[in-house]
């Protein structure tokens, strides 16, 4: 489980990486469209995303 789950600025650390992401599509996609940040969201971290899915086949997945 993931320390701090569907918050945009946790994704991010200092130096610019992606460290998490969270597998939730309606509640999360819902609230970045809500911030503004659906583009950013799809286009920085959707490989990721997919990537995430598909290697550990679960909800909640972060990496740090």
């Amino acid at each position: 489980m993931c320390p701090h789950q569907g918050n945009v600025d946790d994704m991010i650390d200092d130096e610019g990486k992606s460290i998490m992401l969270i597998y939730d599509t309606s509640k999360h996609a819902f609230r970045l469209n809500i911030n503004g940040y659906l583009s950013y969201f799809l286009t920085f971290n959707l490989n990721l995303y997919l990537f995430l899915v598909l290697k550990y086949s679960c909800f909640d997945a972060c990496v740090i």
